[in-house]
């Protein structure tokens, strides 16, 4: 029979019996009569056909999760369905694969061999175990690792035999990796198969990679220090400081009173006291601190200035230098402040006679610190001054 009579037969059939070809129902829906009113084919289900009186089931390894329609889905690769009439597919369970469609039995699901996995359901394949991973065992889900301080380089490893330990002089802190880490400068590992390595202590430093030994560790050398563990170089001790022994953790500082300029000092002897004039009353300094104005001190390696007391004044050896005098003179029994070297008066030579009450305004004390203050002197007398507020 040809398709053409075919058509013609169900285009007459319904007019035979009193029903329009146009009040067909159409495929994927059925009536008692096959005309409307139709109801769609409930899901799971199905009608290829117009005019159908009933719906057909979907066979086994298809499913339909729709209604109304005309035809059925095909279950996939990884699932599988041993009935009729469904409106899904069963997957075949983690730890296994699928490679058939349409499949109608759970046998169609195969376990993942040894060295494989599937997390999933439903799956057409399993996972190669990566690098640094294994699995001993057929239809699983995960692989192991190889522990922490080893490595694997083989993909798909199905023993644990494949993890070999790192070496000395490397370490690994993670599991299931391939390849393990070289210990730093300032580290060491003499043993195999660790997940960390030792670090140099404090006071000394490391320069090789990749170490087997704490004979790799060197102490900081005189006038070098090191506070942190695990280093590749020490510290140079700066100026103001000074450290004349191997392998330490600090500095020693120059005292007050004193100053380094020396870096990687490693003597005591290298901090040099404060000139007079000077001070310093800090510890480690590379300098120290000229006297203010106002302000005096005659005696080296001193922490503070002293303060000028003009009412304190006492007699003393000077050096008087007058403002129109040429050079300065030597004079005796003139009263000064202690440390003072030279006094100048402001209005004429001190010298000047005879005496009598001349108003001076400026006393230079030049005993290294310079300029250290300005006082009211107001008489003069036979070859000196005498100062007071």
């Amino acid at each position: 029979m040809s398709s053409t009579t075919l058509y013609v037969l169900l285009f007459l059939l319904p007019l035979w019996h009193g029903v329009n070809a146009r009040d067909l129902c159409p495929p994927g829906s059925v009536s008692s009569n096959g005309a409307e009113p139709c109801r769609d084919c409930p899901a799971g289900r199905y009608q290829p056909y117009a005019g159908k009186k009933s719906c057909l089931s979907c066979p086994k390894g298809t499913y339909q999760n729709y209604g109304g329609r005309s035809s059925c889905y095909t279950c996939p690769q990884g699932d599988y369905q041993p009935e009729t009439g469904k409106t899904s597919c069963r997957e075949c369970p983690s730890g296994s694969f699928g490679r058939w469609e349409r499949a109608t039995s759970a046998a169609t699901c195969k376990k993942c061999a040894p060295g494989a996995y599937q997390p999933y359901g439903g799956r057409s394949s399993c996972y190669t175990c990566n690098q640094g991973d294994f699995q001993p065992k057929a239809g699983q889900t995960s692989c192991f690792e190889c522990p922490p301080g080893s490595y694997g380089r083989k993909e798909g490893a199905t023993s644990r035999a494949t993890c070999k330990k790192c070496v000395p002089g490397t370490y690994q802190p993670y599991g299931g990796r391939s390849s393990c880490y070289t210990c730093n400068q300032g580290d060491y590992q003499p043993k195999a198969g660790k997940a960390s390595c030792f670090e140099c202590p404090a006071g000394s430093y490391g320069r090789k990679e990749g170490a087997t030994s704490r004979a790799t560790c060197k102490k900081c050398a005189p006038g070098t220090y090191q506070n942190y563990s695990g280093r590749s170089s020490c510290y140079t001790c700066n100026q103001g400081d000074f450290q004349p022994k191997a392998g330490q953790k600090s500095c020693f500082e120059c005292p007050p009173g004193s100053y380094g300029k020396k870096e990687g000092a490693t003597s005591k002897a290298t901090c040099k006291k404060c000139a007079p004039g000077t001070y310093q009353n800090y510890s480690g300094r590379s300098s120290c601190y000229t006297c203010n104005q106002g302000d005096y001190q005659p005696k080296a390696g001193k922490t503070t200035a002293l303060n000028v007391r003009p009412d304190r004044m006492e007699t003393g050896q000077v050096q008087l230098v007058g403002r129109h005098a040429k050079s300065a003179r030597p004079a005796t029994a003139n009263p000064t402040v202690e440390g003072a070297l030279a006094i100048r008066c402001a209005e004429e030579d001190c010298h000047s006679r005879p005496p009598k009450a001349r108003h001076l305004d400026s006393v230079v004390f030049m005993s290294g610190a310079s300029e250290v203050g300005t006082n009211s002197l107001r008489r003069v007398f036979d070859g000196g001054c005498m100062a007071s507020r």
